[in-house]
């Protein structure tokens, strides 16, 4: 996100729009999951880097949040309870 904010200077609307254009790309690299790869993908990637964004660019932040997501997701799979399974 920074190097794409980076050619608008990194202007608050810099990143806005590398905020999306990044996502939308990420969700685009998981097409291979379908439709519902690409949405899910994309939509975690904007609130990763929300949060990354809103703690001033505090990249340990989105890090720890995404471990934490993908050990729930474990758990549910684990469980049985994991949806689509």
């Amino acid at each position: 996100m920074d190097r794409v904010a980076g050619f608008g200077k990194h202007t608050r609307l810099a990143w806005f729009v590398s905020l999306i254009t990044v996502n939308i790309a990420f969700g685009s690299a998981h097409s291979d999951q379908g439709i519902t790869g690409i949405i899910d993908e994309g939509l975690m990637g904007v609130l990763l880097g929300l949060l990354y964004l809103g703690t001033n660019r505090n990249l340990s932040v989105p890090i720890i949040a995404h471990g934490v997501a993908d050990t729930v997701d474990v758990l549910w799979m684990f469980i049985g309870r994991y949806p689509g399974t």
